[in-house]
C-alpha cells in the first residue's frame, strides 16, 4: 500500500474514533467513550489534575456530566463555538456561583465584558 494511501486509511479511522468518542460522550454512554481509548486517561492542563485509569475516568465523566449535563458535540459543516474553560474560578463565574470582580481590567468579568 503507497504511503499516501496509508495516510488517508489512518486518517478516516482517527474521524471515526473522534467522532465517536464525541457521540458517546454527549449520549453519556461511559462504556462506548472509555473503549475510544487505548489507556483511558484525562491530562487538565490547568490545573496538572491527572485522571488515569478506567475507573478515574469514569468517576471524572460522572461528575462532569452532573456539572454539565448537557454537554454535546453538534456535527456539521463548520466550527459554531468553542469555549475553553482555563480555571475553576471562570466556570464558578459563569455559573452564577461566584461573584464577579468589577473593578475594572481585573479578574474574569473583566475579560468577558465587551467593552
Amino acid at each position: 500500500m503507497a504511503v499516501s494511501a496509508r495516510r488517508s486509511e489512518l486518517r478516516k479511522i482517527r474521524e471515526t474514533l473522534v467522532r465517536e468518542h464525541f457521540r458517546s460522550e454527549a449520549d453519556q454512554e461511559c462504556d462506548v467513550t472509555l473503549n475510544t481509548f487505548d489507556h483511558p486517561r484525562y491530562e487538565i492542563m490547568p490545573t496538572g489534575q491527572v485522571i488515569d485509569g478506567p475507573d478515574e475516568v469514569t468517576g471524572y465523566y460522572t461528575v462532569t456530566r452532573e456539572a454539565f449535563p448537557d454537554q454535546r458535540h453538534d456535527e456539521g459543516e463548520r466550527i459554531v463555538c468553542e469555549r475553553v474553560y482555563f480555571d475553576t474560578a471562570t466556570i464558578a463565574l459563569q455559573l452564577g456561583i461566584a461573584p464577579p470582580l468589577t473593578e475594572a481590567g481585573t479578574g474574569p468579568a473583566s475579560r468577558h465584558s465587551s467593552g
